[in-house]
């Protein structure tokens, strides 16, 4: 868990990494359209290894109240 945390803030260390639960993290960058996220998502980082292995999901919203409504969703699934 720790390792996954360090890779996320080695990746988007101009973000906000939370653990949403269990194994599962959330990252959240203002500002990136999704060719951003997606080349620093490819990018290596000192923290990670060939051997890692992790799933990817992603979420690009253009409309802050669009992303209000579905992190107030997601709080309240995982809350």
């Amino acid at each position: 868990m720790k390792k996954a945390a360090e890779i996320l803030c080695a990746t988007f260390p101009d973000g906000d990494v939370y653990r949403a639960g269990g194994d599962e993290f959330m990252v959240i960058v203002m500002g990136m359209d999704e060719e951003m996220v997606e080349e620093r998502r490819k990018r290596p980082t000192n923290a990670s290894h060939s051997s890692d292995f992790y799933a990817v999901g992603k979420a690009i919203f253009q409309d802050n109240l669009m992303f209000l409504r579905t992190f107030q969703s997601f709080c309240r699934l995982y809350g």
